[in-house]
C-alpha cells in the first residue's frame, strides 16, 4: 500500500473566524483539506504564544487608566451615596475596556470591534435602567444620574481602552466637573432637588 503526502498547509489569518488553509498547490477550502492536516478540535496555536513585553505593558496600562479613571467618577458618586459608588463604577470602566481589548487581541477588525461596543453599550443600558427608580406616590424618578454616570464611564472605559489615553482622561474630567459642580448650582435653584 502506497502513502500519499499531504502537502504542507499554511495558516493564514489573525483570528480562528477569518483563517483560511491554504495548501503549497494552491488554495482550497477548510472543507477539503483531510482531517488529519487540520483538526479543528485543537486549540488555536497563538493561545499558547507568549506576548511580547511591550504588548502585555501597553494592555496592562489601558485596564489600569481605565479602572482609575471609572473610580475618579465613581468617587464622587460615592461622596453623594449614590446606588452605584466607587467599586461599581471601576467595575464597569474595566470591564467595558477589556471586552474592547479582548477583541483586538483576538484580531477582530475595526468593524467587529464596532459591534463589540455597541453590545457593551447595549448591556449598560440595562445596568443603568436597574438604579433607575420611579415613586408613583411622589410623582418623582430617582437614579438618572447615576444611570448617566454608568453610561459615561463605560464609555470612558472603551475610550481608555480604543483611543489615546488622554481623550478617556478628558471626558473623565468633564464629567467629575459636571457631577461635582453641578450638585452645587443644583441645591441653590432646588430646595429639594430631585437629582438621582
Amino acid at each position: 500500500m502506497v502513502e500519499r503526502q499531504l502537502p504542507k498547509l499554511d495558516v493564514v489569518g489573525s483570528s480562528p473566524i477569518t483563517r483560511s488553509i491554504r495548501s503549497e498547490a494552491g488554495s482550497r477550502p477548510a472543507a477539503l483539506t483531510p482531517a488529519r492536516a487540520y483538526d479543528r478540535r485543537m486549540p488555536d496555536p497563538t493561545f499558547f504564544a507568549a506576548p511580547d513585553l511591550v504588548r502585555v505593558a501597553a494592555a496592562a496600562a489601558r485596564l489600569l487608566a481605565s479602572g482609575l479613571l471609572g473610580g475618579l467618577i465613581g468617587a464622587q458618586r460615592e461622596k453623594v451615596h449614590s446606588a452605584a459608588g466607587f467599586r461599581t463604577h471601576i467595575l464597569v470602566a474595566l470591564g467595558s475596556a477589556l471586552f474592547v481589548l479582548a477583541g483586538r487581541e483576538a484580531g477582530f477588525s475595526s468593524a467587529d470591534t464596532s459591534r463589540v461596543v455597541q453590545g457593551v453599550v447595549a448591556g449598560i443600558g440595562f445596568l443603568g435602567a436597574g438604579t433607575i427608580l420611579k415613586l408613583a406616590d411622589k410623582g418623582e424618578v430617582h437614579g438618572l444620574t447615576t444611570a448617566a454616570t454608568i453610561w459615561v464611564t463605560a464609555a470612558v472605559g472603551a475610550a481608555a481602552a480604543l483611543s489615546q489615553i488622554w481623550l478617556a482622561a478628558v471626558a473623565a474630567a468633564v464629567t467629575w466637573a459636571v457631577l461635582a459642580l453641578a450638585v452645587r448650582l443644583e441645591s441653590r435653584r432646588n430646595v429639594g432637588g430631585l437629582n438621582g
